[in-house]
């Protein structure tokens, strides 16, 4: 199953004016890194910048790793699709 297609069936509730960073780079982010032992958003942020000449091999990340405030408001935005999305992903591998 692909990642990017799985995920973008999540709406994106986010005012178009004020995003930076793309919703599936967040969830990407926020995944890997869990399932790297990350358990709160500013291990999911350190994570991201130690690893992030990696990670783009993976996610696009335009605007680089997103904050830990960035991602804790944009999880609490899709907190409901997210999980439910999670829970189907992990369950198709």
């Amino acid at each position: 199953m692909d990642f990017k297609k799985h995920f973008s069936t999540i709406t994106d509730p986010r005012d178009e004016r004020k995003i930076t960073h793309l919703l599936t780079d967040i969830i990407g982010l926020s995944v890997i890194a869990t399932i790297a032992g990350c358990e709160g958003y500013e291990d999911i942020e350190y994570f991201g910048k130690e690893k992030e000449s990696w990670l783009r091999t993976y996610r696009e990340l335009p605007n680089g790793i997103p904050s830990h405030d960035t991602i804790e408001k944009d999880h609490g935005q899709i907190r409901g699709a997210h999980l439910l999305c999670y829970q189907r992903f992990t369950v198709c591998r």
